[in-house]
């Protein structure tokens, strides 16, 4: 149990990450979210009960009446994830260079899919395909700030890398 215990702290720290906190904004800023729509995201300690301790994918859902985004562990095996969980994260490319980024990236493209559904509700497809679009996207950022930052330019969260607005 304290290992669920130490993932999910790990994961809530990894998703109130400025970079994930900043994108979220972003997402919701073009999907014309409101701030009052936003639901709280809550993580989870125990598997989402029908997929089980060895889902090798982290579950999300969203409770409209409670305008919460709750997300679960997806562990495919506990092994995979030793040594990953460092309470000390202090930002996502910290944790895309350690072997945690898997499942860190898993949560998040969770709480992007779960996240368009406020708008989208139950169609899944175009949920699933604009949820892949923005993580492609948020790493895509996160690539050109890395670049940004060892020129010493000022990193542009939310921008694509072809986005002719950034300098």
């Amino acid at each position: 149990m304290k290992f669920l215990e130490d993932h999910a702290i790990w994961t809530e720290k990894v998703l109130n990450l400025e970079e994930i906190q900043s994108f979220l904004s972003v997402i919701a800023e073009r999907e014309r979210i409101s701030s009052e729509s936003l639901p709280e995201i809550v993580v989870m300690v125990l598997p989402y009960p029908r997929n089980g301790i060895d889902s090798p994918i982290a579950h999300g859902s969203y409770l409209p009446r409670r305008n919460q985004i709750r997300i679960y562990p997806g562990l495919a095996s506990w092994e995979e994830l030793e040594g990953t969980t460092d309470p000390d994260v202090r930002s996502f490319s910290e944790v895309v260079s350690k072997s945690g980024a898997q499942f860190a990236q898993r949560h998040v493209l969770t709480v992007i899919h779960e996240l368009l559904h406020v708008k989208y509700g139950h169609d899944e497809n175009l949920v699933d395909e604009m949820s892949e679009g923005y993580l492609g996207e948020f790493l895509a950022g996160l690539k050109c700030q890395q670049t940004r930052s060892a020129s010493g330019s000022e990193p542009v969260l939310g921008a694509a890398p072809s986005d002719p607005e950034v300098p």
